[in-house]
């Protein structure tokens, strides 16, 4: 009986159980503990590279929607996630007309905030779950996620489940 052939990274495709030595199966605790000591001594945060609430000045390669931009960070072009404000998803994670209206809103103010200052300061802290950099982008002093919420374009956020853009 011929057996069926299955094609790697198809749906049904299973790799197989190989053995990994404890070094390779999720050995996470040296690394951080080596990240923590040379963060100690140099004041870096381990995980960015960068040292927190310092703020440098920023290159904004892109925007995507009005709480997530890319930017030129140590040389690499990185996606960094605003802090403390949550906008409408854009594009195929928009719910309905009315959250995909409002990023396409909150996108284009935010890229004209973005143009019309001089002074562009970003200020990391940390990295969140999608391997984005965290951050606060200042645009000539002020806080972007602050005018954005103060112009009714997001919402105040700490993190946490978010609350729907669409009407119930």
């Amino acid at each position: 009986m011929p057996r069926s052939r299955v094609v790697p990274y198809s749906r049904s495709y299973r790799r197989p159980y190989r053995y990994k030595p404890p070094s390779r199966r999720g050995g996470w605790l040296l690394p951080l503990a080596g990240a923590i000591v040379i963060g100690a001594g140099a004041g870096v945060i381990g995980a960015v590279g960068l040292a927190p609430e310092a703020c440098f000045p920023a290159y904004v390669e892109s925007v995507h929607d009005g709480d997530t931009i890319r930017a030129t960070v140590e040389g690499k072009s990185e996606r960094i996630r605003l802090l403390g404000i949550d906008t409408p998803e854009i594009g195929e994670r928009a719910r309905c007309a009315a959250e995909q209206a409002g990023a396409v809103r909150a996108r284009d103010r935010l890229r004209a905030l973005i143009d019309a200052a001089r002074d562009r300061q970003l200020c990391p802290d940390g990295r969140d779950k999608y391997d984005r950099i965290l951050a606060s982008l200042m645009l000539d002093g002020a806080d972007a996620s602050e005018v954005l919420i103060a112009e009714g374009l997001g919402r105040p956020y700490a993190g946490g489940k978010r609350d729907g853009w669409c009407d119930p």
